[in-house]
């Protein structure tokens, strides 16, 4: 019998896919302890996934996608919230520093010399 390398990798993506495995692949798995473990898993979630009737209620995707819009809704309120009161608190920042107090002081004074 001609026995081929297996690539441990290369098999257990296999098994992970649910692909059907040669006869020389399960010979490996039976003798390489990772992979025969792997498949022993796969094996027994796919009997528990076969035994169990999953039943989806008829408004499942509705109720997830509206959850999802609440998440989002609610995540850019408060980005817009963080947001306005960052703008309003730079606003802020710039009229009490002496730079605009002078600004607005020195226009002021130009404009009332102006008007005589």
């Amino acid at each position: 019998m001609n026995i081929k390398k297996i690539n441990c990798t290369k098999l257990q993506e296999k098994i992970a896919w649910n692909r059907d495995l040669s006869s020389e692949e399960r010979l490996h798995s039976i003798e390489c302890h990772s992979c025969g473990e792997l498949l022993l898993q796969f094996e027994e979630v796919d009997a528990i996934v076969k035994q169990d009737e999953i039943h989806i209620p008829d408004d499942f995707s509705n109720t997830v996608m509206k959850r999802i819009f609440e998440m989002e809704k609610n995540k850019s309120d408060t980005f817009l919230e963080i947001y306005i009161e960052k703008i309003l608190l730079g606003i802020e920042y710039l009229f009490h520093t002496s730079l605009v107090h002078w600004g607005v002081g020195g226009v002021t004074f130009f404009i009332a010399i102006a008007a005589h």
